[in-house]
């Protein structure tokens, strides 16, 4: 995989993972005015969040 560069750090916060905690921390975090930067591999809320609401 080839390395990827980000603008606009560095970041308070780097949350692993984009499912329903993920996505609250990073949300939290936010309103706390941290800069969160938040990683999924795949699309956020793809995995078990979006299967166990079908």
């Amino acid at each position: 995989m080839a390395p990827v560069e980000l603008e606009g750090g560095p970041f308070d916060v780097i949350v692993v993972g984009g499912g329903i905690n993920g996505t609250g921390i990073a949300r939290d975090a936010a309103r706390r005015g941290l800069k969160v930067l938040l990683l999924d591999k795949t699309d956020i809320a793809a995995g078990t969040t979006s299967w166990s609401s079908r």
